[in-house]
């Protein structure tokens, strides 16, 4: 492959998002894909155009597309075209136009070809090693070089809706998980503290889970009134149980019932 048909890959592009735009003002059913994420006609009908029109014209580049099984064979070749072609399906069920056709060209492993297209608003935008970034608009034919920003300062962030309430609502889980677990292993402390009459000169928290400060913290917020908490942090745990097994079964330490 010595050069890419960028005008072929742009009709490619084009035709696959005019179909989504036929379905996107329909009914659709909706199903689900083995990691819960959702999946439509849309998908796969974009999917084909593109896929089989990149086989046609393409017939010795390996294809790597999110709607069909990866072919691992793909590591062996030069090129790879890599396609997702409904960029924000949740955005397509919601309807809020916020979606878009990808498709890309890697060599040896990196990217030298991309091309976006956002079919409600008609705007392609591509890019390719040493001909620059270019945003086209597809009603007018109207192309735009498009440059990278000098700023340092004020940037502008840009990314899903969808993913970030999705990242909300995994922190929220995360925090709730952390706090359960706090509260047993305090719980557990505290019962111990009991037990010896609270003779308890010090409490040591080891092991990994040492490493994480958000959890510390909500144990040393419930039990450091009985006494102080010290940290040791441990990578090595499964090894020095190993070496201290060794030394009780070499006779060399005695086993310690607490």
């Amino acid at each position: 492959m010595t050069e890419i048909d960028i005008n072929f890959i742009k009709d490619l592009a084009v035709l696959a998002g005019e179909k989504i735009i036929e379905i996107y003002d329909t009914k659709f059913d909706i199903e689900y894909k083995e990691d819960l994420s959702p999946l439509t006609i849309a998908d796969q009908k974009s999917n084909d155009i593109i896929t089989s029109g990149l086989r046609k014209k393409y017939p010795n580049v390996s294809i790597l597309t999110e709607e069909e099984k990866d072919d691992r064979k793909r590591l062996d070749q030069e090129y790879c075209f890599i396609i997702d072609p409904l960029d924000g399906t949740k955005e397509f069920i919601n309807k809020t136009g916020e979606f878009t056709v990808n498709i890309a060209l890697s060599h040896k492993g990196r990217a030298v070809f991309g091309m976006i297209y956002a079919p409600v608003i008609k705007k392609l935008y591509y890019a390719s090693c040493r001909n620059g970034a270019y945003c086209e608009d597809i009603v007018t034919g109207d192309v735009n070089k498009l440059k990278v920003s000098n700023k340092v300062n004020d940037l502008v962030w840009v990314g899903s809706k969808s993913h970030s309430s999705e990242k909300a609502k995994s922190d929220a889980y995360y925090n709730e998980i952390v706090e359960a677990l706090g509260y047993q292993i305090s719980k557990t402390i505290s019962a111990l503290a009991a037990v010896t009459c609270g003779k308890v000169d010090a409490i040591a928290l080891t092991g990994g889970l040492s490493y994480s400060k958000v959890l510390t913290d909500i144990i040393k917020k419930r039990v450091s009134f009985i006494v102080p908490v010290y940290l040791y942090p441990e990578s090595e745990e499964v090894k020095a149980l190993a070496m201290n097994g060794i030394l009780v079964l070499n006779g060399e330490r005695k086993i310690k019932t607490y």
